[in-house]
């Protein structure tokens, strides 16, 4: 039932609950009656007596399948726009609405020779020449 890659992994977790007693949730896929795989989500909670016994598990289990494929596509995306702009033989920065930077190409990186958070400062450190910070600010 439980995918092959997943089984060790649900397991630990199952295992783990039960010997904490411990709510939490786990995804992992599951074969459909057609062969199929599809990605759930389950939550479990302990359910305890006032005296704090463990009476029972409560869950909860929810198709994920979809989102699983939309967090791909994203990371898919993704991985095709940082090819695009580290592959522009230029300097290029990404500025977020308000003006602040979100990310920059390879090249831009290894100019300064700096991680992008340092970057990411350029009005507070020394990326821009202070007489041209003003007018660039």
């Amino acid at each position: 039932m439980l995918h092959p890659d997943d089984q060790e992994e649900a397991r630990k977790y199952w295992s783990n609950r039960l010997r904490t007693g411990e709510a939490g949730e786990h995804s992992y896929r599951v074969r459909n009656a057609q062969g199929d795989y599809r990605w759930f989500l389950t939550r479990v909670e302990p359910l305890r007596a006032s005296d704090g016994t463990l009476l029972l598990w409560v869950g909860a289990t929810l198709d994920i399948e979809e989102l699983m494929r939309a967090q791909e596509a994203l990371r898919e995306s993704e991985r095709s726009a940082r090819s695009a702009i580290d592959g522009i033989a230029g300097l290029v920065s990404v500025l977020a609405p308000n003006g602040e930077l979100e990310t920059a190409n390879r090249q831009l990186l290894e100019y300064f020779g700096r991680s992008l958070e340092w970057i990411k400062n350029w009005g507070t450190n020394d990326a821009v020449h202070p007489e041209d910070l003003p007018r660039i600010a």
